[in-house]
């Protein structure tokens, strides 16, 4: 049995950390977008808080798998299309499809130019 290394408890305390502080960064940075848009400050946390809990549940899993078993090929390429068929998914989710077929600019909003990602050579309509 492989003895416990130390520097795996700083590790996952200096992890667990900066979760918790980008929860509050999110929250900082959209609260007064969120009560803008939703009637409620606290959209965007509930939102994040979700993802956190579920990527903190991933962390666990993982964790208890031995590390040994991320060498072997099978859980490549597995985990290769896995990532690519989520991502083939995202490309084609009907919400960015509507978007960019009504003419709505999906991209850069805070730049003096805004930029379209399906025609990354013309701007977008300002409105």
């Amino acid at each position: 049995m492989a003895r416990k290394l130390k520097s795996d408890r700083i590790l996952f305390t200096a992890t667990i950390l900066l979760v918790g502080l980008s929860v509050v960064m999110v929250y900082s940075a959209s609260a007064a977008i969120a009560y803008e848009r939703a009637g409620r400050a606290s959209t965007f946390l509930i939102k994040q808080s979700m993802w956190t809990v579920l990527g903190l549940a991933l962390l666990a899993l993982v964790m208890r798998i031995d590390y040994r078993a991320y060498r072997e090929p099978v859980f490549i390429w597995s985990g290769l299309a896995i990532v690519t068929v989520c991502l083939i998914l995202v490309l084609f989710s009907p919400s960015l499809l509507l978007r960019s077929l009504n003419g709505g600019c999906t991209g850069s909003t805070k730049w003096a130019i805004r930029l379209c990602p399906s025609r990354s050579s013309s701007p977008c309509s300002s409105g």
